[in-house]
């Protein structure tokens, strides 16, 4: 009883209890989602974060869901939007049953921002911050982002000056790029603050809440500011410059005269174009008084994802329609990039390149269907942008959009943008469409059989994702086990990956990899070839083959299980014509689904080379060269005689 007298107290009832559980569960995971790629727990979260994502999202539309049907009403703003986003969902879903990678582009292994998973998260995320935010939350959004931004600059200017200095192996583990954006955004918003404090104290009415928030906006300012130049990721710089352009361009649109603000603006502006083009000699300068390791910006691939973007899209022509589905990029990446010695580990980064990818992936109806949702949901925004509470927020929104530019659009980078755009979007539009259950019995069981649906469909959605994390977890570490050198644990890991998640046909194609790995390790170890030793290894090879064929029944369009399956024939030999018939006709079919993988043509190539068919090996390896232009198989070419 005490405890619902608390409640009642606070303006929570029965009725809408789910709704403030809703609310809070939001504003916690927008809270935590930077830390999930603070220094020292990336590595922890690697796999986790999509996850994590999902539970968690989950758990707030259950919330909401329930909140709707206690109230028996629902009020969707913005509806528009919300059904241009269903059909990207839906075109998104398509092309990824279409794919030849399908896991991949369904799940991503739960670590991808591109993967349909995580479309489905950004669009939760956008749902729910237009259903729950109100304009009486945005107190709470600004009193909790600088406190966000002030832990993120705090544990960056640890590992920054942590003794002894690790800064490369800590810092550059793939976070840094949601890192440096979290400094800027941080960094912008105490801008805004600072120069509309005016208007934070029309909202704000507790003198002791604007004055934290206040102290804390400029200790973030000086921070980040200290941060981005020490860390010399100069292209940010150039980034905020752009969006103040576009916030004086809109002001002189309006024909709106130059003011005290403006000024402001144009003084800052020209600071950070300095800071552009200096920020290297003074980042080497504060390096140098603080005894720090010159940190430079890591983004060396934007050229060279572009051109492998150009090479993609021409290959993908024939599915420019739905795309080769969600997360396949990788495989191009894989295929195209140059083999550099002094760059072994060449990294994707899409960069400006995020539209070409998006167009390559999910194909031209997905592509223009995202544009308009962007484009209409801008200009919205552009309309409502002299309200106060959207002048406070808008350019967070523009920046995490427009930092796609120059960085990959990260899981959190996007879950931050589609709740920023969701939540500009539910404080400045007004007009929704209102929806309620009606009163007669009919009515009332037909809700209620639609909406236990909808939560036990989200039920097994969360029960599923659980199932394909704990595989994936599984999964991971079999390839680490392998790596150790531990081939039992590394297939007994990849068993119960199998056992949890029976349809991915990934696990079955590395475990039939693993099984060929151990029986020519155990080949290699046996003493004698008594009937007990060679029953032992036609049952070895037959799990093998077995567990490739499953995988080919399971996703039949995936090249690598064909090219798998041919190289555990191989091992058998080449002197049997049955063999090597099996051999030549899976490398062939991996080629007929992937005509532009240079492996595949090598190892087929490879194999005419060891019957002794120099003429036919050495056309199909000159294809391979041609494709790849690797030094390597070139090596290989001039051997042939």
């Amino acid at each position: 009883m005490k405890a619902l007298k608390i409640l009642k107290i606070q303006g929570i009832s029965y009725q809408n209890v789910f709704y403030f559980l809703a609310k809070y569960l939001l504003i916690l995971t927008i809270f935590i989602l930077p830390f999930f790629f603070l220094t020292n727990t990336s590595n922890f979260v690697l796999i986790n974060k999509t996850f994590l994502l999902a539970i968690l999202l989950g758990l707030i539309f259950l919330s909401t869901l329930n909140n709707i049907l206690i109230n028996k009403e629902i009020k969707i703003k913005a509806w528009i939007f919300i059904l241009i986003f269903l059909l990207f969902l839906i075109l998104t879903l398509t092309s990824s049953f279409l794919s030849q990678a399908k896991y991949y582009s369904l799940y991503g292994l739960l670590s991808s921002s591109h993967s349909f998973l995580a479309y489905i998260l950004y669009f939760l995320t956008f749902l729910i911050s237009i259903y729950l935010l109100q304009k009486e939350d945005i107190k709470i959004l600004l009193f909790i982002f600088p406190v966000i931004f002030f832990i993120s600059n705090i544990f960056t200017l640890f590992v920054i000056f942590q003794k002894p200095l690790t800064i490369v192996g800590i810092f550059f583990i793939g976070s840094i790029s949601d890192l440096v954006i979290f400094i800027s955004l941080g960094l912008f918003f105490s801008l805004l603050i600072l120069l509309n404090l005016k208007s934070l104290h029309e909202i704000i009415e507790n003198k002791k809440l604007f004055y934290f928030i206040t102290v804390l906006s400029i200790i973030n300012l000086l921070i980040s500011m200290f941060l981005m130049t020490i860390i010399n990721f100069n292209q940010i710089w150039l980034l905020l410059s752009l969006i103040i352009l576009a916030l004086l361009a809109y002001k002189h649109f309006h024909f709106k005269p130059l003011d005290k603000e403006s000024f402001y603006w144009l003084t800052i502006l020209t600071i950070f174009i300095i800071l552009y083009f200096f920020s290297s000699y003074l980042s080497i300068f504060l390096n140098n008084i603080f005894k720090t390791q010159p940190i430079l910006e890591s983004r060396p691939n934007l050229n060279v994802t572009l051109q492998i973007t150009f090479r993609s899209l021409n290959e993908s022509i024939k599915n420019l329609l739905l795309g080769t589905g969600p997360n396949t990029f990788l495989y191009n990446w894989l295929k195209y990039k140059p083999q550099l010695p002094y760059q072994p580990l060449l990294r994707f980064e899409q960069g400006y390149n995020f539209l070409f990818t998006l167009l390559c992936e999910t194909g031209f109806l997905t592509f223009i269907t995202f544009l308009f949702f962007l484009l209409y949901l801008l200009l919205l925004n552009i309309q409502n942008i002299n309200l106060i509470e959207v002048k406070l927020f808008y350019p967070l929104g523009l920046i995490l959009a427009l930092s796609t530019l120059y960085y990959p659009l990260g899981l959190v980078n996007g879950i931050y943008m589609f709740f920023l755009l969701g939540m500009i979007t539910s404080i400045s539009k007004e007009d929704s469409l209102k929806l309620e259950i009606d009163k007669n019995k009919f009515t009332k069981i037909t809700s209620f059989i639609i909406w236990v649906l909808l939560i036990v469909t989200i039920i097994y959605f969360l029960y599923s994702i659980s199932l394909k994390y704990i595989a994936n977890v599984y999964y991971a570490k079999g390839i680490l086990s392998f790596q150790n050198n531990n081939l039992d644990l590394a297939i007994n890991n990849l068993v119960i990956s199998i056992t949890i998640d029976p349809t991915t046909d990934l696990y079955y194609r590395d475990l039939s990899f693993l099984m060929m790995q151990k029986l020519n390790q155990s080949i290699q170890n046996l003493a004698t070839t008594s009937p007990q030793t060679q029953q032992f290894i036609l049952n070895s090879l037959s799990n093998a083959i077995n567990s490739a064929n499953t995988a080919i029944l399971l996703n039949p369009k995936e090249p690598l299980n064909y090219s798998n399956l041919a190289s555990i024939y191989q091992n058998l030999g080449l002197n049997n014509q049955q063999v090597l018939t099996l051999v030549v006709d899976n490398y062939k079919k991996a080629i007929e689904l992937d005509p532009t993988n240079h492996t595949h043509y090598l190892n087929l190539g490879l194999v005419y080379l060891n019957i002794g068919n120099k003429n036919l090996a050495k056309q199909i390896i000159q294809t391979a060269y041609n494709l790849s232009l690797d030094p390597q198989i070139l090596d290989i070419l001039q051997t042939i005689k």
